[in-house]
């Protein structure tokens, strides 16, 4: 394990130069008390200097690593680093804290180990008089060291969640901006309150300069786009989704600049503490509404101009069948009348044929 693997271990905590955080504060004060020492640290080490990210009985914020009693008991992960005497021991005698400043006698730090086996800090204990701890003092420094990294592997844990949420709600929302129609919330509170707390940007399809933030409070902007005589059985369509809590299916018309436009709105109500929440989509059928017009007018059109052509064949039909003095000359008196009313409906077929040519952008448009 390199110095930089350790690193990256202590980088990925997200913790350096965060602010304060209470439970890690207590700890260090429950440390001082108990070990009737007045420095106690939660120290954590990078390639420059030892940041406390809790402390107590020390001002600054930091020390150079140089200065640093903590990056011995880094180097052996697995042990407890005790100094009685700083003053008398090898490792320390020559130390800036021991020789200068507060003249610290007494030291021991537990290495705050990560699961992956890194050192990424210490908690430790200071103080300017010797001290010597025996067994069930060395347990309860290690108890707190292990709370502190359940603590660290929590909060890192809760970090790395938010993350995944902040990326999947990013990549929702691109999803949501990006699908046709408008994605939307919409919420009626019992105090007659209505708002639309999500809406997609779909909603500038409609209208380029919607003004989308006061739909967060008030719809009453929204309101005034509907169509006139839709409104009313929009809001009869909303009370008994409200009342049935059954899901909305409407069509209605919306008026912007002269420009009328249908829709369709479908949705699904949840109620909460009184508050009712739909969940659904507006979607523009505009073209769908004018080809299922055409396909009727066209249907209309058929039956009315051949309605007359038709009779009159059939009449003649008859005619023929019942003639019993039926000679070349009534034929060809008969078959004079079967053409015209055959040119009538020659006529018609190509009047019908235009038609489709002209509506076929619609139907285009519907089959995309």
């Amino acid at each position: 394990m390199s110095e930089q693997d350790r690193l990256n271990e202590l980088y990925s905590y997200q913790i350096l130069d965060t602010a304060a955080e209470k439970q890690l504060d207590e700890i260090v004060e429950i440390a001082s008390i108990s070990f009737d020492v007045p420095i106690s640290l939660i120290s954590l080490l990078d390639d420059k200097r030892q940041w406390f990210k809790a402390k107590h009985g020390v001002n600054s914020d930091s020390f150079p690593i140089e200065q640093s009693l903590c990056q011995y008991a880094i180097q052996k992960p697995n042990e407890l680093f005790i100094v009685e005497d700083a003053s008398k021991d090898e490792r320390t005698m020559n130390h800036p804290l021991v020789t200068d400043g507060p003249k610290l006698r007494f030291y021991a730090g537990v290495p705050l180990v990560s699961p992956k086996g890194f050192a990424i800090g210490t908690l430790c204990i200071m103080d300017a008089k010797p001290h010597k701890l025996n067994d069930r003092q060395e347990r309860l420094l290690l108890i707190l060291a292990e709370g502190i990294m359940s603590y660290l592997n929590g909060r890192k844990t809760i970090l790395k969640q938010q993350k995944n949420i902040e990326h999947n709600a990013a990549k929702l929302k691109q999803l949501t901006d990006q699908a046709p129609g408008i994605i939307f919330q919409f919420e009626y509170s019992p105090d007659g309150g209505a708002r639309f707390p999500f809406l997609s940007k779909g909603v500038y399809n409609i209208d380029p300069d919607m003004d989308v933030e006061s739909l967060k409070t008030d719809v009453s902007s929204l309101q005034k786009l509907i169509y006139m005589r839709d409104f009313p059985l929009l809001v009869n369509s909303l009370r008994e989704s409200a009342d049935t809590m059954n899901d909305l299916n409407i069509e209605f018309r919306i008026r912007i600049k002269g420009k009328v436009t249908w829709h369709l709105c479908m949705a699904k109500p949840e109620k909460s503490n009184g508050v009712i929440t739909w969940f659904g989509t507006f979607q523009d059928i505009t073209s769908r509404v004018e080809y299922e017009n055409t396909i009727e007018q066209i249907s209309f059109d058929i039956s009315h101009m051949l309605r007359r052509p038709v009779t009159t064949l059939l009449g003649l039909s008859s005619v023929i069948e019942n003639d019993e003095n039926l000679d070349a000359k009534k034929l060809k008196e008969y078959s004079g009348y079967i053409r015209s009313v055959s040119d009538e409906l020659d006529k018609f077929t190509r009047k019908l044929n235009e038609t489709y040519i002209r509506k076929s952008e619609i139907i285009k448009k519907i089959k995309g």
